[in-house]
C-alpha cells in the first residue's frame, strides 16, 4: 500500500469515515440483529457496552493498521447511521489479503447503498491504496452478498478454510469495469 485513506470517502449519499465510539448506538442496529449477522456469528451483542466494544475492535484495528478496518457508513441527507463498510487484513486459507467487508441497518435494505459503499471502498484500494487485488468472503447461505459481490466484478475463487465462497477482483479488471471520464 502506498498512500493514504482520503477520510471522508463521500458518494452520492454516503459518508464514509473512521468508526467512532459515539456511532456504537447506530451500529448496534446492526451488530445487535441476530438474524441480520446470522451469517457472520451468533456471538451478536446483546446491548449497548458490548456493542462499543466491538467498535472499539475496529478503531484498534483502525489505528494497529494504517487505516484499514470497517468504517462507518452515514446517510448524507440525515447523518444516520446506515452500517460499516471497509477494507480490513483477512486470510481466507491462501495467505492474508485485504478484504472487502460491510453489513447494514434493515431500515436502509433495498435502496443500492451497499453496492454504492462496497464500489466507493474499491476504489479507495485500487486507487489510494494502490492495492493489486481485493478479495471478500461470505456466508454460504449468504446469497445477497454473493449477488452484491458478483454486481461488483469480483469472481469467485474457491473457498475459504470454513468452506465459505471467497471471491476476488483484481486493479485491472477493476479498472476495465470503471466507465471512461
Amino acid at each position: 500500500m502506498t498512500s493514504t485513506i482520503p477520510f471522508p470517502v463521500l458518494t452520492a449519499r454516503l459518508i464514509i469515515r473512521p468508526m467512532q465510539l459515539s456511532d456504537a448506538a447506530g451500529l448496534f442496529q446492526v451488530y445487535g440483529d441476530a438474524d441480520l449477522m446470522r451469517h457472520l456469528t451468533t456471538d451478536v451483542p446483546r446491548n449497548l457496552a458490548e456493542a462499543e466494544e466491538w467498535v472499539r475492535g475496529k478503531m484498534g484495528l483502525f489505528q494497529n493498521q494504517g487505516g484499514l478496518s470497517l468504517w462507518t457508513v452515514l446517510e448524507r441527507e440525515t447523518g444516520r447511521v446506515v452500517g460499516d463498510a471497509g477494507l480490513q487484513w483477512e486470510d481466507h486459507g491462501s495467505g492474508p489479503i485485504v478484504g472487502l467487508g460491510g453489513r447494514g441497518a434493515r431500515a436502509f435494505w433495498h435502496r443500492g447503498l451497499a453496492l454504492e459503499a462496497s464500489e466507493a471502498c474499491l476504489d479507495v484500494g485500487f486507487r489510494h491504496l494502490d492495492l493489486d487485488e481485493i478479495g471478500a468472503e461470505t456466508g454460504p447461505g449468504n446469497v445477497a452478498a454473493q449477488r452484491l459481490l458478483d454486481r461488483l466484478g469480483m469472481r469467485r475463487r474457491g473457498t475459504n478454510l470454513d468452506g465459505w465462497p471467497v471471491y476476488v477482483i483484481s486493479r485491472d479488471d477493476w479498472k476495465a469495469r470503471r466507465p471512461r471520464a
